[in-house]
């Protein structure tokens, strides 16, 4: 077992606040967001540029819990691999980029059809219209997402 103290212990040192040499350990600078949804909240962290890094929606029934799923994304995984490999720990690095930026985009478009596919009915049932408003609601924040990455493509037709 390590003897290295943990950032809690450094803070909990310091009156409570990170000290300038906090050893080994990172601090992102960011915020962590609260977005009100129709059956939840979604909590994020964010980096300084407002980029996600994590996320999950949060329910009376969710917050009864000790523990939790959430989604890491992408932008938390750059920041986490250098710093596995530093450690001589495993990282998530795709081996060809090229490849996986291809599959992605493929895993993408089928995605895009299955969703398209559930929407696209004769007479719209209470069913379809909370699909509708799912799809509406997470499409639009990984476009969003999108676009903070991938600055060189707009919405734009």
């Amino acid at each position: 077992m390590s003897s290295q103290r943990t950032f809690d212990q450094l803070v909990d040192d310091n009156d409570g606040a990170p000290p300038a040499d906090h050893g080994p350990h990172r601090i992102l600078p960011g915020s962590v967001v609260l977005e009100p949804l129709g059956k939840g909240i979604r909590v994020t962290g964010r980096d300084e540029k407002h980029g996600v890094l994590w996320g999950f929606v949060a329910s009376k029934g969710m917050l009864d819990q000790p523990h939790g799923s959430i989604a890491i994304y992408n932008l938390l995984r750059d920041h986490l691999n250098p710093f596995l490999e530093s450690m001589g720990l495993p990282s998530s690095r795709p081996e060809n980029v090229m490849d996986a930026a291809h599959a992605a985009l493929a895993d993408m478009e089928h995605l895009i059809k299955q969703l398209r596919d559930n929407i696209t009915v004769k007479k719209a049932s209470p069913q379809t219209l909370e699909r509708a408003e799912a799809i509406h609601r997470s499409m639009t924040d990984a476009a969003r997402m999108v676009l903070q990455e991938v600055t060189f493509v707009s919405l734009e037709r």
